[in-house]
């Protein structure tokens, strides 16, 4: 949420996730393995994560996590940026819509990934 400028709290959520005893939880801080199991199941949690705390870097959110985050993986997340976010907010398969709802869907997908739009993603 805070990586697209969306305050927690707004939403019901009050616990401050960039502490450091939060580090566990991220597969990207090195985690527990008892986590990295149900929450990085499908190793892209690291990746997802890399871009989210950049993201959340630029838009200035504070932190001792963010800390961390700008020691160890700020160059790895500035170098792959544009990959990254390709990849997590691009269109991808559509193999379990129907054709009648894939049509439009995709449409409006395309408009609102349009280079006009793109800047505020």
């Amino acid at each position: 949420m805070l990586a697209l400028g969306i305050n927690p709290e707004t939403v019901g959520f009050t616990e401050n996730m960039l502490g450091l005893k939060k580090a566990d939880l991220f597969s990207l801080f090195g985690g527990n393995d008892e986590f990295k199991g149900i929450y990085d199941e499908s190793g892209l949690g690291k990746n997802e994560q890399l871009l989210a705390f950049l993201m959340a870097y630029q838009k200035g959110i504070k932190g001792p996590l963010m800390k961390e985050f700008i020691k160890k993986n700020l160059l790895e997340a500035k170098t792959r940026e544009k990959e990254l976010r390709e990849k997590f907010f691009g269109i991808h398969t559509t193999k379990t819509l129907t054709y009648e709802i894939k049509t439009p869907l995709l449409k409006i997908f395309r408009e609102e990934l349009s280079s006009e739009n793109h800047g505020s993603l």
